[in-house]
C-alpha cells in the first residue's frame, strides 16, 4: 500500500487506522470466544486467518501468471 501512494501523509494514517481496526476484531473475537470457553475453536479459526495470507499472497503474485507449476 504505502508503495502505490505517493503522498505518504494520506497512506500512513490510513494503514495505521486499518492495523488497528484488525487488531480490535482479533481481540474482541478471542475476548469472546474465552469467555464462552470456545478456545478450539478460537485456535482453528486463528491459524486459519494465519495461513489465509500467504495463500493469497500466492494468488495475487505474478508468479502464478508467468509460470505453470502443475
Amino acid at each position: 500500500m504505502v508503495d502505490q501512494n505517493i503522498d505518504l501523509k494520506v497512506a500512513f494514517p490510513g494503514r495505521e487506522i486499518v492495523l488497528a481496526f484488525g487488531r480490535l476484531l482479533g481481540l474482541a473475537f478471542t475476548y469472546i470466544c474465552v469467555i464462552n470457553s470456545q478456545i478450539p475453536f478460537l485456535l482453528i479459526s486463528l491459524s486459519l486467518v494465519i495461513l489465509a495470507l500467504p495463500v493469497y499472497l500466492y494468488f495475487q503474485s505474478k508468479i502464478t501468471r508467468q509460470y505453470s507449476y502443475l
